[in-house]
């Protein structure tokens, strides 16, 4: 089984606690416990772009990439990846 890591994992606030998402797995299945009434077109793309990932078709990178901003604009990104720019992040 190929390992499908980030270079660098995702550190995601979840009410009292904080979750790792070290690669394509924990992305997919925090991704499957998103709440249903909360899943709009920005997490069906990023989905999408996750289920591509996992399939080989897209790069992990890029899908890392567009989890970051999904994260931000949910305000539950912990900052720790000062090369991601944070600019649009809602306060």
């Amino acid at each position: 089984m190929q390992l499908r890591l980030f270079s660098k994992p995702v550190l995601v606030q979840r009410k009292h606690f904080i979750e790792e998402v070290a690669g394509l797995d924990d992305a997919l299945d925090f991704l499957e416990s998103w709440p249903e009434h909360a899943r709009d077109l920005s997490f069906h793309t990023l989905h999408a772009a996750f289920v591509r990932a996992y399939q080989g078709s897209f790069p992990i990178a890029s899908a890392r990439d567009n989890l970051l901003r999904f994260l931000a604009r949910a305000n539950m990104l912990i900052d720790d990846d000062a090369s991601f720019p944070l600019a649009n992040r809602a306060r």
